[in-house]
This record gives structure tokens, sequence and C-alpha cells, in this order.
């Protein structure tokens, strides 16, 4: 019993310091492959107006991570050759990575929410494949595996020689509201001193994007507050009695709040822009069916996965002005 006491003291120690190890070449994998982004980073915003390398692509948020998980499965200690530790470790320390990033301002929350889903499961990928790699290559010198802390980076600079595309979104949300349209038209010009409470907390909300405040309406445009730190105009392009307001939206300089919007994604950036919306109203009876809706534009080369962050956003907006709107329409009938 005494023997058996021991030995196990013995394989748990040994677990240990093989886990310890293991913890610390994984800060250094992290290390080199996030200090190699970071002077990338800086280098490029060096020359913001002609950017030389671009990170809001597919090589950032698929291939990078993927070889991030490669190296980290790498570095596992797996004398079984399991594969479930070798695609466990890979999404944890990436998830990880992301994390680290956002609290040292090198991202911002938007961005690493966005990331996260891709960035995880292309690291699991990584795991997957130096599984199948090392069954393979058995005999393969780890050194070799340097080359990894290139290729992604490569990859990053060449994506960011192709040209920019451009995918213009339409996002229309509609609800029916039990109020005649004159009210309801009436009650789109101006919406004023909006309680927190009046607009239900969504995910956008924990982004650190504020829920709207008021619109004012000056004629020819109308002035929208979002939190204390959000102010943007709708410059009003057409009107007409119980039937729409369209509008194309302006951004000011000091619009928004330093460090609520992202530096990868910014509103008239380089990779993103909010168009033009309006109302639509149409009569339904003694009630009126609204639809809000708002024109984007991205230069991302991401396709279907920036439009669904652009619908995801935007309908979020959509929701927390319309239950407002159609709330305080019909609380008077």
């Amino acid at each position: 019993m005494k023997l058996g006491g021991r030995e196990r003291a013995h394989r748990i120690h040994r677990f240990i310091l093989l886990l310890f190890k293991a913890i610390l070449k994984g800060i250094f994998v992290s290390a080199i492959f996030g200090g190699i982004y970071l002077i990338l980073m800086l280098l490029s915003d060096l020359f913001r107006n002609e950017p030389w390398i671009e990170f809001v692509n597919w090589s950032t948020i698929a291939l990078l991570p993927l070889f991030f998980g490669f190296m980290i499965a790498s570095i596992i200690p797996n004398p079984t050759r399991r594969i479930t530790r070798l695609i466990v470790w890979p999404p944890i320390a990436a998830a990880t990575v992301l994390l680290v990033s956002f609290v040292t301002g090198i991202e911002g929350i938007i961005c690493v929410w966005m990331a996260l889903v891709p960035f995880c499961a292309a690291s699991l990928l990584g795991g997957l494949l130096y599984y199948i790699y090392q069954s393979w290559r058995a005999d393969q010198a780890k050194y070799g595996l340097r080359i990894c802390f290139i290729i992604p980076f490569v990859a990053i600079f060449a994506e960011s020689q192709l040209p920019l595309t451009t995918n213009t979104h339409l996002v229309q949300t509609t609800v029916q509201i039990n109020a005649p349209v004159d009210a309801v038209f009436q009650s789109l010009k101006s919406i004023q001193n909006i309680d927190p409470s009046e607009v239900e907390t969504n995910l956008t909300h924990h982004l650190n994007i504020p829920k709207p405040t008021s619109a004012t309406w000056h004629e020819t445009h109308r002035v929208s507050q979002w939190g204390p730190d959000v102010q943007f105009i709708e410059r009003i392009t057409s009107i007409g009695e119980n039937d729409h307001i369209n509008w194309d939206f302006e951004f000011p300089d000091g619009w928004i709040k330093e460090g609520i919007e992202d530096h990868h994604i910014e509103i008239g950036g380089r990779f993103f822009s909010v168009d033009k919306g309006g109302y639509e109203l149409r009569r339904l009876g003694d009630a009126t069916e609204l639809t809000l809706w708002t024109q984007t534009t991205d230069h991302t080369r991401l396709g279907a996965y920036a439009a669904y962050w652009n619908h995801f956003f935007i309908g979020n907006f959509h929701d927390a002005i319309l239950v407002v709107v159609k709330n305080r329409n019909e609380s008077h009938f």
C-alpha cells in the first residue's frame, strides 16, 4: 500500500511538472505569434492612409489560429497520443489569447467577440491536423515546425494585397403597431427621454454599445443620441406624410467617445460604413405596419460572415428603437 501511494504521488508530481512545462511553452508560443502580430499592426498604423498590411481578413481569423493551434498541440505532453488532449487545449489557448488582447487594449471587445468562434474553431482544427501530422511523421524533429510561425503572416500580407470588395447590405425590421398610421408617423419625428428600462438589454449592450436616449427633429435632419457618448445626424432626403421618412447618415468628428468603437471596424472607416436608412409606414385598418431599414457597406472580403454581423448589429439597433415606438403608441390607444 505504501509503495502504491508513493507511485501515485510520483505520477501526480510528474503530471504537474509536465503541465507546468506545457503552460510555459504555451505562453512562449503565444508570445511569438502575438509579438509578430503586434509589431506588424503597429507598423501598419504608421501607414494608416496607405496600409501595406491589413488584419480584417480570413487569414487573420482562420489561418492564423489554425497554425497557432497546430503549434500549441505540438508542445502538449501526450505520450499516449490521445486525440482529445491535442484538440481540447488549442481552443482554450486561443480563447485566452483573445482575452489577453482585449485586456491589454490590442483589440476591442467587438472584434474579440466577432472573432471568437472562427478563431477557436480554427485552432481546434489545427490541433487535429497536428494529430494527423504526428501519426504520419512521428520521428519529425519539432524544430522543423518553426515555419508555422511565419506562414500565416505571409498569408495575411498576401491577402492584404488583394483588391477590396464592395458589399452592400440592406437590413429591414418590421413591427405591427395597434395605433393609427398618422399618430405613428408623428411620433417618429422626435422620440424624447427614452428611459433605459424601455429598451430590452441584449448582447450589443454588453459589448459596450449604449441604448438609444433620444431623437430630436430639426426639419432638415434628426439628431440621434445613444447614451451620453454617441450622437450622429440623420439628414432627411425624402419625406411623405404618413408614408415614409428617409435619410442619409452623417457621423461628424467626435460623434462617438473614444473606446466605444473598435479601431478595426470604425463606422466610415476603411472597412465599414452606415450609409442611409428610413421608416416606411403602411396602414392596416386601425393599425400600422412600420418598417425601419438601414443600408450599410463593407469592404472586408469576409463575405457571408461580414453580412451576418451587419444584420446582427443593425437588427439589434432596429429592435431597440422599434420597441419604444410600438410601446409608446400603443399606450395611447
